[in-house]
């Protein structure tokens, strides 16, 4: 029985910290860098990871460790676990290429504003000069 428990206690451990890895691997992509490139994420495979945690949770408060059968389901979602931890992993790559192309899209972008904003200035400056030499003229030719 104590071998059992400690088994349990071990798995749920492996459990949660596969949950919270997947989770934390994507914590530094926004929302729509994850919906862009992995958007299974929000709708399967996130609620699978908290479906499979509130499941071992269950399991772990009504402690149904009595034989093989409940054991062999907490390996099952270890293994589900495992499977997910992987296909996270396997789209970082492809997470971090689109956040590096839409981070220098947004420096782009802002560098052409900048662009433009002193391309502007320059017009009022010489609109401004315009106008004062105009004025200046007018007033002598009375």
């Amino acid at each position: 029985m104590h071998i059992e428990r400690a088994g349990a206690d071990a798995l749920d451990l492996l459990a949660g910290s596969l949950g919270i890895s997947s989770m934390t691997a994507l914590q530094e992509y926004d929302t729509e860098t994850i919906t862009a490139v992995f958007p299974e994420y929000f709708k399967d495979i996130k609620p699978k990871i908290v479906e499979i945690r509130q499941n071992i949770a269950a399991r772990r408060t009504e402690r149904k460790i009595n034989g093989d059968e409940p054991f062999l389901d907490y390996l099952n979602k270890i293994e589900e676990l495992t499977d997910i931890t992987k296909t996270v992993n396997r789209m970082i790559p492809s997470l971090q290429e689109y956040s590096n192309r839409r981070e220098r899209e947004k420096v782009e972008i802002e560098a052409r504003q900048k662009k433009e904003n002193r391309t502007d200035n320059w017009w009022k400056i010489f609109i401004a000069l315009i106008s004062v030499t105009a004025g200046y003229l007018l007033s002598k030719i009375k």
